[in-house]
């Protein structure tokens, strides 16, 4: 394990797929979604920075050959791995539907909230280490949602979402460590994760760390109330069907369409996060 006498490492940047996405719904949309990501970021890059802190990375890819997806962030502590997904979404009462499998907003239909996205993202990154010899234990994901507007509030308690936890920004603010971990990471699922960490995304050393170094090098944590500065960067392209994936898929292409057709970021902020 890694070294309680220096801190962790944050690898990679936050919300780097959705600066300059011209792929995004618009421009305001893409800043909406990069905003709750950044606000997530801020927490956990200040856990892993302290003394024998966890490991961030943010902006990964989803080891799916012929997939663009992404997985927002990912903490390891020790041999455990937990998988964040940020979302920023409309204020309101957030519920699941008694009838049908659904969820709703108030009196709104919110399908978004169904997606198999996390149960997919854990069995293909969980594969992925395995097909290297790796083995690590895995928390239940966790969807945290920001609210859109100063002028609500997000309620989830009564919404469940497939694989994960939910809980709102305010909620997770006040457990990080509970939930993700606060021990020095494992380098060798450190190493090997760093491999998916977007390629596109500028990260600068700062903290030092015990593990051998990424191939992307880590990044000064953003104190709380600050916003790290981004450079725009191009959406990655799809990953190839190669061995670098090991023989982790058993997902196709279409199975993701199916779970999630808009991860790289269009379900950050849906049309629910609208002021």
């Amino acid at each position: 394990m890694g070294n309680p006498r220096t801190p962790g490492q944050v690898v990679g940047a936050a919300g780097g797929s959705l600066t300059g996405a011209t792929w995004a719904v618009s421009d305001s949309a893409a800043r909406i979604g990069q905003g709750g990501e950044v606000r997530t970021a801020a927490l956990i890059d200040e856990l892993a920075l302290t003394l024998g802190g966890p490991t961030v990375l943010h902006d990964l890819n989803i080891p799916i050959p012929g997939i663009s997806a992404n997985i927002d962030h990912l903490v390891v502590s020790g041999d455990k791995v937990t998988i964040l997904d940020s979302k920023v979404w409309k204020p309101g009462r957030y519920r699941n539907t008694i009838r049908g499998g659904g969820a709703k907003r108030g009196r709104e239909k919110v399908d978004h909230t169904r997606k198999k996205t996390m149960v997919m993202a854990r069995e293909a990154i969980e594969r992925y280490l395995l097909a290297r010899g790796i083995t690590a234990r895995f928390a239940v994901p966790v969807l945290i949602v920001w609210p859109s507007s100063t002028k609500g509030r997000v309620s989830t308690t009564l919404l469940t979402v497939p694989g994960a936890r939910v809980l709102t920004g305010e909620q997770f603010s006040r457990k990080v460590a509970r939930t993700c971990g606060a021990k020095p990471a494992d380098p060798r699922i450190v190493a090997a994760l760093a491999l998916l960490v977007n390629d596109t995304s500028t990260s600068h050393p700062r903290a030092s760390s015990p593990s051998p170094a990424p191939r992307p090098t880590s990044h000064t944590a953003p104190r709380s109330g600050s916003r790290p500065a981004s450079r725009p960067v191009s959406r990655p392209a799809p990953q190839p069907a190669s061995s670098d994936f090991g023989d982790a898929p058993e997902f196709t292409a279409a199975d993701f369409a199916n779970a999630d057709p808009g991860h790289r970021g269009e379900d950050s902020y849906d049309p629910f996060s609208a002021p």
